[in-house]
């Protein structure tokens, strides 16, 4: 993809948007397929679990204050790249932290990145609080529910396997985090 700022916008879009055109023809095949499946069949299960998550990730994409398919969609739609990086830089007037190296904004375009920098603290605020009240919580009742008497059980059962499954799924995303926090703070001093 890093090829593709060669083309003209309206190219890039089509190719911005190829992925969600491809869910969306995902969403449709597993709603269509489960026209044809018993209410209690495992596949009417699986469908329904392609639907679900389809639906969350064609969600995802509207959070532009994250750089998803539909953020580059809209830098091409205004003209104004490095759209992030200069709603940041604006924002940091009064939120420090937020400053990245400094990106020149055009004539003309800081109305525009004044309502995206308005937009991508929406989002950031929004994250924190759906972090704060709906994911924290579903954790802690995952590793209270799940995991700790799991480890409470015998080797041979599958309970215990369960629970050391979903403790290495847990260290292996928070890995990930502290890995992405140290490279992108290593590399920006």
């Amino acid at each position: 993809m890093s090829q593709v700022w060669k083309l003209p916008a309206e190219k890039r879009n089509k190719l911005f948007l190829a992925g969600m055109y491809f869910d969306i023809v995902i969403l449709c095949l597993a709603l269509g397929s489960q026209i044809f499946m018993t209410e209690n069949s495992l596949t009417m299960g699986v469908l329904k679990l392609v639907v679900l998550n389809t639906f969350i990730r064609l969600i995802f994409q509207a959070a532009v204050f994250m750089k998803t398919d539909l953020y580059y969609v809209l830098e091409n739609k205004t003209g104004c790249y490095n759209l992030m990086e200069n709603g940041r830089n604006f924002l940091s007037k009064w939120l420090p932290f937020l400053r990245v190296p400094e990106t020149e904004t055009f004539a003309g375009e800081e109305k525009i990145v004044r309502r995206y920098a308005v937009f991508y603290l929406a989002g950031i605020l929004l994250t924190f609080a759906i972090t704060a009240y709906y994911y924290i919580p579903q954790m802690m009742f995952a590793v209270n529910e799940i995991m700790l008497p799991g480890f409470l059980e015998p080797i041979t059962s599958i309970r215990l396997w369960d629970s050391v499954v979903f403790l290495l799924q847990i260290v292996l995303v928070l890995g990930l985090l502290i890995y992405s926090w140290s490279k992108k703070y290593r590399l920006s001093s």
